[in-house]
């Protein structure tokens, strides 16, 4: 069953060596087993709004409550000082959002949620390096002000905020899907096989004019424009395989529903003919793909390879 796009995720790793972590153990020190239940508690609340979660006066009232046993909002604030103390939630984040969150929880989130189509992210609240995930959609705008430090008619700038987050979000998340429908009109249709560098070489000439064409006019078509564009020299595969290998790729548009396609183009890296073999380089991901559902794609293969035996380079 295909996932939601929902912010937070249905579970989290939980290392075994959890409680011997010396922050822990000052917790547990200071205020017993109800300061490791509440700091379960608290990533439990975290990871189910996402990476982070908001802290206040008022959710500290209500997430006691949530605890039982005679926990009151003063023991849950003193357990969430210390953990800041000791580094296990991100002190500047906290001081400057009123923000939990830290590093670990970060990377975590990241990698239990990297076969979602989309993640949507806050950029000033990230503590990691988030470039190499394909799946994430930053809103460059600093989202988040500490409450004491906002200026009147506080709640009308976070509803203002949040209407900027999601017109954000949604225009990063469009030039995600532009980039994927590029990228295969590059590998499909003009079958260039260096396609990351003719879509740089593409982009960034169209980028530094401010999409104006020859006589100033705005481009608003860049799917038209590129399908005309120029590629001089560039090294290309045989008409036969991109077509053959397009049937592949769509079939597994439909597997991958909480994924995109795109891996399949970015991480082919070329095939050569040697003897009565076809050799593929692909990378690990895609390797591991073809061949799960190798049932799924041997007669487009065939298609492929004619009658020679496949094999593959992992790069």
């Amino acid at each position: 069953m295909a996932r939601t796009n929902k912010a937070g995720i249905y579970y989290f790793s939980f290392d075994v060596d959890f409680f011997q972590d010396e922050k822990i153990q000052f917790v547990s020190a200071k205020y017993g087993l109800k300061g490791e239940i509440i700091t379960i508690r608290l990533l439990c609340k975290i990871y189910r709004d996402g990476y982070y979660t908001e802290w206040n006066d008022d959710v500290a009232l209500l997430f006691a409550k949530s605890v039982g046993d005679g926990c009151n909002s003063s023991l849950v604030n003193d357990v969430v000082n210390e953990l800041l103390k000791r580094d296990f939630f991100s002190k500047g984040i906290f001081e400057k959002y009123s923000i939990l969150t830290s590093r670990g929880i970060q990377k975590r989130y990241f990698e239990a949620t990297k076969r979602y189509k989309a993640v949507e992210i806050v950029q000033n609240l990230l503590l990691i390096d988030v470039s190499k995930i394909t799946n994430v959609c930053i809103n460059p705008e600093n989202v988040y002000t500490n409450p004491e430090n906002a200026n009147i008619n506080a709640q009308t700038k976070r509803k203002e905020t949040k209407r900027k987050e999601k017109e954000n979000i949604s225009l990063y998340c469009e030039k995600s899907k532009e980039r994927e429908k590029l990228l295969e009109i590059i590998f499909f249709e003009k079958r260039i096989k260096q396609i990351i560098a003719q879509f740089d070489r593409f982009y960034n000439h169209y980028e530094a004019r401010g999409w104006n064409d020859g006589s100033g006019k705005k481009i608003t078509n860049k799917l038209a424009l590129l399908r005309n564009w120029d590629i001089k020299d560039a090294a290309v595969y045989p008409e036969k395989f991109t077509q053959n290998y397009r049937k592949i790729y769509d079939k597994a548009k439909e597997l991958l529903t909480d994924e995109s396609p795109l891996f399949l183009i970015t991480d082919f890296h070329g095939y050569t003919e040697k003897n009565d073999a076809v050799e593929m380089t692909v990378s690990k991901k895609l390797y591991d793909f073809l061949e799960k559902n190798i049932n799924i794609f041997r007669q487009d293969m065939k298609l492929i390879i004619g009658e020679s035996n496949l094999a593959y380079k992992i790069k």
